[in-house]
């Protein structure tokens, strides 16, 4: 609802979201990115992240377990890829027991003519800053690498502070 009715949202040709849920309990099961892109009429990709086990503390069970990032958008969405990043802490040593590592979705985009890359993104929170700069600089030297690679705006959770979020000390 926030999206469609916003003053900014529900005018915004590229929205990107982290934590987004498909066929987890927590969202009631459902394919929240393919619902939301429905609802505003866009178009939409989806990257997963993380594959869920195990009880989330929820009445109901997960019927698919997926977490990932999303890009919504009015405009065609063209050429998707993902770039792994390396996990920051092994996500089977979590409460929340889940495979899989953090990842930055990547497409492209024709903005009235000018065709550009656009990234989502969500660094792990359970790292260090130096960790997160090293994702960083491995998600940059991708999208250099990239045969013809265009400007690219990357947006998303950079979960950037100087706290050490590594470990509990």
């Amino acid at each position: 609802e926030v999206i469609k009715t916003h003053t900014f949202f529900s005018k915004a040709d590229v929205i990107c979201l982290t934590s987004v849920d498909l066929g987890l309990a927590r969202s009631g099961n459902r394919n929240v990115a393919r619902s939301l892109a429905i609802e505003t009429e866009c178009n939409y990709v989806f990257a997963s992240h993380y594959l869920h086990f195990g009880p989330q503390n929820f009445a109901k069970a997960d019927i698919v377990g997926l977490e990932g990032v999303v890009v919504l958008s009015r405009l065609p969405l063209s050429r998707p890829r993902v770039v792994a990043l390396e996990n920051g802490k092994d996500p089977m040593c979590d409460t929340r027991k889940r495979y899989g590592s953090p990842k930055a979705l990547l497409v492209d985009v024709d903005f009235v003519g000018v065709p550009l890359t656009l990234g989502c993104v969500s660094f792990d929170v359970l790292s260090s800053p130096k960790h997160r700069g090293v994702q960083m600089e491995h998600l940059l030297s991708s999208v250099r690498a990239e045969p013809g690679a265009l400007p690219t705006l990357i947006g998303g959770a950079f979960n950037t502070s100087t706290y050490d979020a590594s470990s509990v000390w």
